[in-house]
């Protein structure tokens, strides 16, 4: 729309054109161009992305801190969670003969990663690309050993029930000395698991320790044995995902922008585009006003039609196209400059992209833009 301004700078200049002759002197006159109506370009827009629409009120509190946008922009999840600690002056104090070899009993340690796939997965999104490891620590200079089991356990959040369980035996498993960071469990969970994990941790977790403990620890800053586990994973559209925004205060979303068309007393315009969209999910777009003055309010005086569009999914390699047409009209008098408009969100997965990733740079873009001006433009003509 604001492209078709500079289309009436000549007539403008033209206006400047008269016969000196005759006296102008406030002398006000009206000159109505194109009756018919006349079609302009306007152009394309966007693409208005992913994180654009987590800035949106309520949404962006949905991913919280875990997460990050991968190289290519996927949206990964990711959680570094303790299992526990052990000091190893403790564990001294706790053996019958710290001068002899022993085994000290840790028991069952286990967490629930705490990422935003939890929520998501709560409105039917799928986790996938899912990854667990659990990793252990060796404050000595010489190696020592584990018994007992590592695992990982997936509930169906809905219904509480268990979906995928894997349990991973450690018999003897040697630690090296001086390890920082050692991994006893490295698991990729199966394609068809679509839920986080519920709990991932040891069970039975002995520590297989070699004598005189304290004069093979390194530094005596870092004399404790660390467990903790990692957990990361990608988020795809799912078959039946829908993001709440009524519950989050974000159903209804304005946009504020300048359209200066007061000036040409328009009584209808007709804008057609083109909605492409990258996104893995189906969005609705309702209840549409159109918002005018300094403040923006809905201006009830101007009828926007249709009153829904369904902006169809799709993906970075197949993206949704949807073809719109927009009217505007003015029930009374002429458009006034528009200041921004007003709307009604829903957002579900889009069907055929259960599988697709969520990403950063997914989103949707305006194409092929063109307005039709109805009814004639009307410009005033001053000296």
């Amino acid at each position: 729309m604001k492209k078709i301004i500079p289309l009436l700078v000549p007539l403008l200049l033209l206006s400047g054109c008269q016969n000196k002759e005759y006296d102008t002197n406030n002398l006000v006159m009206k000159a109505s161009l194109f009756e018919e109506g006349i079609t302009v370009p306007v152009g394309n827009a966007g693409p208005f992305n992913l994180e654009l629409v987590m800035q949106i009120k309520g949404v962006a509190s949905l991913l919280g801190p875990n997460h990050e946008a991968e190289y290519d922009g996927t949206l990964l999840c990711k959680s570094d969670f303790p299992l526990g600690r052990k000091n190893l002056y403790q564990i001294v104090t706790e053996t019958a003969d710290p001068s002899q070899p022993s085994t000290y009993e840790i028991g069952d340690r286990s967490s629930s990663p705490s990422t935003v796939i939890t929520l998501l997965q709560s409105f039917g999104f799928w986790a996938v690309d899912q990854h667990v490891s659990i990793r252990v620590n060796n404050p000595l200079d010489e190696a020592y050993t584990v018994d007992g089991s590592a695992f990982v356990k997936c509930q169906d959040t809905k219904i509480w029930q268990t979906v995928y369980e894997k349990t991973e035996p450690l018999d003897k498993v040697s630690i090296p000395s001086t390890r920082r960071d050692f991994t006893l469990m490295n698991l990729h969970l199966p394609d068809e698991v679509h839920f986080s994990p519920s709990s991932i941790g040891l069970s039975n977790y002995k520590l297989n320790l070699p004598a005189n403990l304290t004069k093979k620890i390194i530094d005596p800053t870092e004399s404790e044995f660390v467990f903790s586990g990692k957990f990361t994973c990608h988020v795809a559209a799912g078959e039946n995902a829908e993001i709440p925004l009524s519950m989050l205060g974000a159903q209804t979303v304005t946009v504020n922008f300048g359209l200066p068309v007061g000036a040409y007393e328009l009584k209808e315009v007709e804008a057609s585009f083109t909605l492409e969209n990258t996104l893995p999910l189906q969005v609705t777009l309702s209840n549409l006003h159109l918002m005018t003055g300094k403040t923006p309010a809905i201006d009830e005086r101007l009828e926007v039609s249709p009153e829904k569009i369904v902006v169809l999914g799709g993906s970075s390699y197949e993206p949704g196209s949807t073809p719109v047409t927009l009217k505007i009209k003015a029930n009374q008098g002429t458009i006034p400059d528009i200041t921004g408009i007003s709307m009604d969100l829903a957002i579900v997965s889009a069907p055929g992209h259960a599988k697709t990733r969520l990403s950063f740079k997914q989103g949707i873009s305006v194409k092929q833009a063109k307005a039709t001006l109805r009814g004639g433009i009307t410009l005033g003509i001053h000296e």
